[in-house]
């Protein structure tokens, strides 16, 4: 691992969501160090946000 990435840590009881399967956590793991080294997500991993105008 290099200087510029960070553990990836997963946190027991924290999130409020269905657990993740172990598959799941590999995948979104993998992803998140795309990220962290500046890589872009694209379908069906990302998705464009929506802009608003801000009237």
């Amino acid at each position: 691992m290099d200087n510029q990435s960070k553990p990836l840590v997963w946190l027991h009881g924290e999130v409020k969501t269905p657990p993740f399967s172990q598959e799941i956590r590999v995948e979104t793991g993998v992803l998140l160090r795309q990220l962290q080294q500046g890589l872009s997500l694209r379908l069906p991993h990302s998705r464009p946000m929506p802009s608003y105008d801000a009237d």
